[in-house]
């Protein structure tokens, strides 16, 4: 089915670049899945979704065999991307989810609606970025575009937090020979900042998020009306939240970090 999807991606690009097909870039090992990125950008694929809770072709995102797949994206001015709904072996098992507590609400297209699942669908792309980021793959590669869509956007500002603060005093825990030493040449929240965006839900409160970490150039306005978690009226909502920062904040979170995704 993938690969009818993808042979689908490659039809659509050949006929219209003004809608951008997202293929899915899943192979079990290193060869496969750059054979597969290589067919899909030769042939005029603009995005791709690699599945944050798998190891890409086997290997961690930021392991030196995968070079040439971020080069690649890089070089065609590809978007790497995540979603919702397909990470489920992220943890060993659901089990956490079986409790009285997590039962009788809604199920969407995509994944659950229970409490549980709500709050913890963001931890496998969280864990892609951050290994991205500490691994240096946006420091070799800083062109490279990645967007995480429908995973919300509450936890990135603490994210970045996080990862400042161990590259901050990651010599307290490197060897004496500094070999562990990272080599970034900027701070981790600054290849967020630079390289990653990521969709909001028309609940959360992006002017906190503003406010608090002042990263607007990071969130994107996104709707997936009709579904469920898409609400009723998320323009409405998430303006009425962004208009107070003024009209340069409104044109980058409305147009601009959007557009970023979608590059000419």
């Amino acid at each position: 089915m993938i690969r009818l999807h993808n042979d689908f991606c490659l039809r659509m690009a050949r006929k219209n670049d003004r809608l951008r097909m997202v293929a899915v870039a899943l192979a079990p090992d290193v060869p496969g899945l750059l054979a597969e990125a290589k067919r899909l950008t030769s042939g005029g694929v603009r995005a791709i979704w690699l599945p944050s809770a798998a190891l890409p072709g086997g290997v961690s995102p930021a392991h030196p065999a995968l070079n040439p797949l971020w080069d690649m994206c890089e070089a065609g001015r590809v978007t790497v991307t995540a979603h919702v709904g397909s990470d489920f072996e992220f943890l060993t098992t659901a089990e956490w989810r079986n409790a009285p507590q997590f039962e009788g609400w809604k199920a969407g297209e995509e994944f659950q609606m229970d409490p549980w699942t709500l709050s913890t669908l963001h931890l496998p792309v969280q864990n892609f970025v951050a290994t991205m980021v500490l691994g240096g793959v946006f420091e070799r590669y800083p062109d490279l575009r990645f967007g995480a869509c429908e995973v919300t956007a509450q936890w990135v500002g603490p994210l970045a937090e996080n990862l400042d603060l161990w590259f901050a005093n990651q010599r307290k825990f490197s060897l004496g020979n500094m070999e562990g030493d990272l080599r970034l040449s900027l701070k981790p929240s600054d290849y967020i900042r630079r390289n990653t965006r990521y969709s909001l839900f028309d609940i959360e409160p992006v002017d906190t998020y503003i406010r608090r970490y002042d990263m607007p150039e990071i969130y994107c306005y996104a709707s997936d009306y009709p579904h469920p978690e898409g609400g009723r009226k998320p323009m409405i909502d998430v303006s009425g939240k962004v208009a107070p920062f003024g009209h340069e904040v409104m044109q980058q979170v409305f147009v601009d970090n959007g557009a970023w995704l979608m590059p000419d």
